[in-house]
Formats: structure tokens, C-alpha cells, sequence
């Protein structure tokens, strides 16, 4: 597996697996925008034959990085491309200047609140129904950089 800035031409590829990973995915066009922001910086994971298996995204704003996003094929989960990718956010937030960072995270989602905590993150709050379909809490957590 490779890690590499998302391209343009990976977008179509990471909206059909957010269609995969999540029940109300964003679109095409939101990736798109997402990925060209100025304070973001977005990540593609791809198998060695080239095929998009993850990416992941953040923004960061003076000292806190907010991760944004995050998706892993699901063949590809708890074989180390969830944790790559969110390591390699990690380190670029830190050296954009970022002190910390926070998430939000399916109550439910046992896998990601795992992965999470591994690498250092813990919980300090909570938004009330912040998920649809099903509706769902949210963990917020942070971890410092």
C-alpha cells in the first residue's frame, strides 16, 4: 500500500467507496471542494496494483487540525490502511503548526473508537443526534500532536 496526496482524478473512485463506508456520503462535488480547500489537506491510500483502498482528510486552523473524514474499502479494514492514513494526517497537522486534533465518531463504531484510541485519542464530549440514518450520538475526541 502507497500513501499520496488525493488527486482530482481519484474523487470518482473515493465517492463510490464513501457511498461504501457511510449512510449519508457526500458527493462527488464535496469531495472535489473538500480536497481543493486551503486549509486541507486530503490522502489516498492505494493498493500496489493502483486501486483507491482509503483516504482521509483534514483541515487545519491555527493550532487544531479537524479530521473530516475518513474511509477504508472494506477488504482493506484492520489490515493497517485506516491507521496509515490517520498517522500520516497526524504528522502533516503537526507540521502545519497543529497542537492537537479532534474528530467526531459513531458512538457505535466500536472499530474507529479503537483505532482512535490507539493512537491517542480520547473522548471529551458528546453531540446529541448528531448522525442520521441511523440516528446516532457522536464522540468527540481529541488527541494531542
Amino acid at each position: 500500500m502507497t500513501l499520496r496526496l488525493l488527486m482530482p482524478q481519484d474523487i470518482p473512485a473515493a465517492a463510490k467507496l464513501e457511498r461504501l463506508c457511510f449512510s449519508v456520503p457526500w458527493s462527488e462535488e464535496t469531495l472535489a471542494a473538500e480536497a481543493a480547500h486551503p486549509f486541507a489537506l486530503c490522502v489516498a491510500a492505494r493498493e500496489d496494483g493502483g486501486a483507491l483502498v482509503g483516504y482521509g482528510g483534514i483541515r487545519v486552523f491555527f493550532d487544531t487540525a479537524e479530521l473530516t473524514t475518513i474511509a477504508t474499502a472494506p477488504d482493506y479494514r484492520r489490515l493497517g490502511a485506516g491507521e496509515a492514513m490517520l498517522r500520516e494526517l497526524m504528522l502533516q497537522a503537526a507540521r502545519r503548526g497543529a497542537a492537537r486534533m479532534v474528530l467526531e465518531v459513531r458512538e457505535g463504531n466500536e472499530a474507529a473508537r479503537g483505532l482512535y484510541a490507539k493512537l491517542g485519542f480520547s473522548a471529551i464530549g458528546r453531540r446529541k443526534g448528531y448522525y442520521r440514518k441511523p440516528t446516532e450520538d457522536a464522540l468527540v475526541m481529541e488527541a494531542t500532536l
